[in-house]
């Protein structure tokens, strides 16, 4: 028989369903159910109880007219067992009872329960009242959490917004910073305005500047590498001593200029473990390098090396800046610095420690920070698992790029024909004054088209190309060479670039370059690439 609804409940009804739009949060959603829902069905006490975190418990949000647990309990089971079946469950014989699924799509997010004052079952038409009321609490609630969770979207994209920016803005100084002391000594060199003794000191400033800016140009790519889970290791037998060794001979310069001294303690035995021996005297150097950047003239960094019950151990702890509380938690997060201001005292892009974390979780280890507090120093600890690997124990790794040594100017190329393809003249001057100075002759070309003219002229023994150049780009230059009947198909090739990714490097190898070289180059890097090309061709002398 039809039952129409009183006047006085349609009226909270429809109050029930504006509060329900207005309310924002989940938080906010269940409260409206439990005050103005538990009204609009005529119950006595009401609760909602949501799956936190979605998948898990069920655990009450909301309840009105009576205290409740936090998790649903034995006294509650209806509403466990609602949310289970996804059927409403009524109780009676005591308080009656109505719990409910709340049913958004076809997930069931929790459940709802209204208890009655009255002892009599309730009619059909309180049921569906009921029923409407979980309905609407089940889409806002949903409507509440897609709310949320677009929300935090939206802060988390405004945030990796700013801190782009301000990433942009740092790198933009780090850059300009060295660049501004290249071209400032660059001008007075020129123009001749330097004494002699002068000059040398402009001459070191401008390579100390120039392979500090190349630092930050490897550390941007790395940081590319790990993003896209391109990096990789080339593992071998590793003897940690003699990579410590180098790391602490690479910031020797730095260490003597800073006034800091550094201690090494290394504990007996061989500290061999299986990895990448360039990228782990990345990581020491990373250490290093910052303990040296952040402890003050007269400060103290020591170095400890020893074997631990599945690996090898390294410490590096220093007397310095030490680091605040609450930013220890965030030390190795990349970008991430405890001072980014236009006022901070040292400078740098936030991206070494975080180079560092991932260095060493591949190699299956882990690094932690510690500091008692500002200016009560810090404590890095890397553990590294002793792993397995074929080949003799590497003793020493290289110096990074950054850090490579001048050109002893020893190399003898005389009688050696080199063609030089590259469309930015002064990169090009450069590769061609020091490859002349040491007896080449140089065959210059400004383009890809321009090179395989000059190639089909005169023959030479040795062709350096770039690969970004307008036109044809230099993987298009090797494979037309390539392409050439013996001998011009058969020229030693290398590939000198400012496209310094491993993809880069594979890419030139399998098109046909011999030696992949990155750009800016050392001269000794670039003589003793053209010397392990030409090795074993008969050039007249």
């Amino acid at each position: 028989m039809y039952q129409p609804i009183p006047e006085r409940t349609l009226a909270a009804l429809l109050d029930y369903s504006g509060r329900l739009a207005a309310a924002l949060t989940v938080g906010g959603v269940a409260a409206v159910v439990v005050e103005e829902g538990r009204g609009a069905v005529g119950a006595c006490r009401a609760e909602v109880a949501l799956f936190e975190p979605p998948g898990c418990g069920l655990r009450v949000v909301a309840s009105s007219g009576g205290a409740t647990e936090a998790w649903v309990e034995s006294s509650q089971a209806s509403m466990a067992e609602a949310a289970r079946t996804r059927m409403p469950v009524y109780r009676t014989g005591g308080p009656v009872s109505a719990s409910l699924p709340l049913v958004a799509g076809e997930q069931v997010i929790g459940a709802a329960r209204f208890v009655f004052a009255d002892d009599s079952d309730l009619s059909e038409r309180d049921r569906a009242l009921v029923s409407l009321v979980a309905r609407q609490a089940a889409d806002a609630l949903q409507r509440a959490r897609l709310y949320a969770a677009e929300r935090e979207a939206r802060e988390e994209a405004e945030s990796a917004n700013q801190m782009k920016d301000e990433f942009l803005a740092t790198l933009s100084h780090e850059l300009r910073t060295p660049l501004n002391a290249i071209m400032g000594w660059a001008y007075m060199l020129r123009h001749g305005s330097l004494d002699e003794a002068t000059s040398a000191r402009a001459l070191d400033a401008i390579l100390r500047n120039a392979h500090a800016q190349n630092q930050l140009v490897a550390d941007v790519l790395d940081v590319s590498r790990i993003i896209t889970g391109r990096l990789r290791l080339h593992v071998r037998q590793v003897n940690l001593r003699g990579v410590v060794q180098q790391a602490l001979d690479a910031v020797a310069p730095a260490v003597t200029a800073r006034g800091v001294h550094v201690e090494l303690a290394s504990g007996p035995g061989e500290m061999v473990i299986a990895g990448d021996p360039d990228r782990l005297q990345q990581v020491v150097w990373n250490l290093l390098s910052n303990a040296v950047k952040f402890t003050p003239a007269g400060g103290r960094i020591e170095v400890k090396l020893d074997r631990a019950e599945c690996g090898v151990d390294l410490v590096v702890s220093d007397t310095g800046a030490g680091i605040a509380p609450e930013f220890l938690p965030r030390v190795f997060d990349r970008f991430s610095q405890a001072d980014a201001s236009t006022r901070r005292t040292h400078g740098g892009l936030g991206l070494g420690l975080s180079i560092v974390r991932h260095l060493v979780e591949l190699h299956g280890g882990t690094v932690e920070a510690w500091s008692e507090g500002v200016g009560l120093g810090a404590r890095f600890t890397v553990r590294l698992p002793t792993g397995v690997a074929a080949g003799p124990a590497t003793k020493s790794a290289r110096p990074p790029q950054a850090r490579a040594t001048p050109c002893a100017g020893g190399a003898n190329l005389h009688g050696l024909r080199i063609l030089v393809v590259d469309d930015e003249p002064d990169g090009r001057e450069v590769v061609v004054s020091i490859l002349r100075q040491h007896g080449a002759h140089v065959i210059e070309a400004t383009s890809a088209a321009e090179g395989l003219e000059r190639l089909a002229e005169t023959l030479p023994h040795l062709l350096i190309a770039d690969i970004g150049m307008p036109g044809m780009d230099g993987f298009e230059l090797i494979r037309r060479v390539r392409a050439l009947p013996h001998p011009a198909g058969k020229i030693p090739a290398m590939a000198l670039t400012a496209y310094g990714r491993a993809e880069d490097r594979a890419r030139c190898l399998l098109l046909g370059f011999q030696v992949h070289v990155s750009k800016p180059v050392v001269p000794d890097d670039l003589l003793g690439a053209v010397d392990r090309l030409v090795s074993g061709l008969s050039i007249p002398q």
